[in-house]
């Protein structure tokens, strides 16, 4: 086994991401390799023989940096971070085994009906079969949605992510209930790829109806607890008191001041997932996550008696729809960039093209405040690894540049080979573009409101014409506020997306047009306060 763990997480290795880490201003990060090139054969017959992924030998975690600055704990393989968006998977994963359910013929219960359609239509079920409360406003896409369409975000939908929060309850079902008052569509359905995390709360929903039990208590009986993870919770609430103290705390690097000694980590509060939680809640540790990888690389071998079958695997990975580069991210200096489209299956990237069809990639990232995590298969290289770190942006940087490195010393790749398979797959490929948002990460960026000029007297009517409490029944409460002249010092957060020339052309229409302010009331999982300010080239009250 040490030979084993010297092929990967070498000294050398321990060196890289502790550079990563200094560099990328990330405290702390867990880190897992699993592999199947080491004593197969043995390690096979140990699988079969117990299913719960305790094959040890296959996989080797290690803790850098800090899980926590005060006080001063070291990560560990076992300390717990919260996962993010790597949850989707499970939840997709978890659906798939809820299909595998009997449907006991002498038991006369609603619920068999739900079992036997998702028994015989799969993911091809149409969620309004099972969730009659299930309504957009489009009526074709509210009968026509599949649990497919909702795992690979091509409802057409918008992420609507200002709506959910601990005011509608923590249960998925009350995000079900607000969707038929959430707007239009903004993309064509099934044709358009759009990040929607809501819906993954909807087949969570799917999932409680399916079973009588909560979505997490669902993930628990189905995946964590068969393949040991025994650290793993669906919300951090849910720890016990002996794995709290393991819980990394979360940061953003703030630098923003300017001056070397102002410069430091500040501590995250926990987001509170409320009913999202199906989309990103779950905490886990680098240990545990190599039992999943330890799975679902099973599943991609077609082990027998793998909880991930061969079937599953195969409808959890097949792509469903491209996500062309200008949905999320282009590709600086990539020639023909277009053509390298990543694709979404069910809960995770796929990345056929990056070294051929002979090793395709698959991947998944998870972002929430303070938290930041990758993940990356070769499944038929037999090999994943998984980094989670604790601040946002920098963590993805970092875990997507370790996990890519350790990708392309599975595959043997050196020299230009070896930086074109990185460059390929690299959300940003260029040194240039790592350089360009570097600076950005893991912190906050601050524009004052300096108005030197007093506003034109209709639109400071307008704004306070505006001023009030509304109530939204999807969106709840919000209080609209008209900033006046006096406020100078008031701040506007930007994050790293937000370029250059958007400031500039928002900070001249603050001072020219005003500034309403709109803050959600009652508790909200993404805490904003959102600007309103008038369309161009639009009637007076259109904002």
């Amino acid at each position: 086994m040490a030979a084993a763990q010297r092929k990967y997480l070498t000294d050398a290795r321990r060196e890289r991401i502790e550079q990563l880490l200094a560099e990328y201003h990330v405290p702390g990060a867990g880190v897992a390799v699993v592999y199947g090139d080491v004593m197969e054969t043995e390690v096979r017959i140990a699988m079969r023989v117990n299913i719960a992924g305790e094959a040890a030998d296959m996989s080797f975690c290690q803790g850098y940096g800090r899980a926590r600055l005060s006080p001063d704990s070291p990560a560990t393989s076992s300390t717990l971070f919260h996962i993010g968006s790597l949850t989707k998977a499970m939840t997709a994963a978890a659906a798939g085994k809820v299909f595998e359910l009997p449907v006991d013929p002498k038991v006369d219960h609603p619920r068999n009906k739900v079992l036997e359609k998702l028994r015989r239509d799969r993911f091809a079920t149409k969620i309004q079969s099972v969730l009659p409360e299930f309504a957009l406003e489009d009526e074709y896409i509210s009968k026509e949605a599949t649990i497919e369409d909702a795992l690979s975000h091509r409802t057409g939908m918008d992420g609507a992510d200002k709506l959910y929060g601990d005011w509608m309850g923590r249960d998925p079902a009350a995000l079900v209930r607000a969707l038929r008052w959430s707007g239009p569509p903004t993309k064509s359905f099934r044709n358009a790829w759009q990040y929607n995390n809501v819906m993954y709360s909807v087949v969570g929903a799917v999932l409680q109806e399916a079973t009588g039990k909560a979505w997490g208590d669902v993930l628990k009986e189905f995946l964590w607890k068969p393949l040991g993870m025994e650290s793993t919770v669906a919300y951090s609430a849910e720890t016990t008191e002996e794995d709290e103290a393991r819980l990394a705390r979360g940061y953003y690097w703030n630098d923003s001041a300017g001056e070397p000694s102002a410069e430091e980590y500040l501590e995250e509060p926990f987001l509170a997932f409320a009913g999202i939680g199906p989309a990103g809640s779950t905490v886990s540790s680098a240990g545990d996550m190599a039992r999943w990888i330890r799975a679902m690389l099973a599943g991609a071998r077609g082990e027998t008696e793998s909880l991930i079958s061969a079937g599953l695997f195969q409808e959890l990975a097949t792509p469903r729809i491209f996500q062309t580069r200008d949905a999320v991210h282009s590709v600086p200096g990539q020639r023909n960039g277009f053509l390298g489209s990543k694709s979404y299956s069910l809960g995770w990237f796929d990345v056929p093209n990056a070294q051929g069809s002979r090793h395709p990639v698959v991947c998944h990232g998870g972002g929430l405040t303070g938290f930041g995590s990758m993940l990356f298969l070769l499944p038929n290289d037999d090999f994943g690894c998984v980094l989670l770190g604790n601040t946002t942006e920098s963590s993805h940087v970092i875990g997507e540049i370790a996990c890519l490195e350790l990708l392309a010393d599975r595959l043997e790749l050196e020299g230009q080979a070896r930086r074109e398979f990185i460059e390929s797959v690299q959300t940003a490929s260029s040194d240039a573009a790592i350089a360009s948002i570097q600076p950005t990460l893991g912190r906050i960026r601050f524009e004052d409101l300096r108005i030197d000029f007093p506003r034109p007297t209709q639109h400071q009517r307008l704004l306070e014409e505006i001023s009030g409490t509304y109530q939204h029944p999807a969106y709840g409460s919000y209080n609209m506020t008209a900033l006046p002249d006096s406020e100078s010092s008031t701040k506007i957060v930007y994050g790293s997306s937000i370029s250059e020339d958007l400031q500039k052309e928002r900070s001249k229409s603050r001072a020219t047009k005003g500034l309403l302010l709109v803050q959600p009331l009652g508790h909200r999982s993404w805490r904003n306060l959102l600007e309103a300010r008038q369309c161009p080239s639009r009637k007076r009250r259109d904002w």
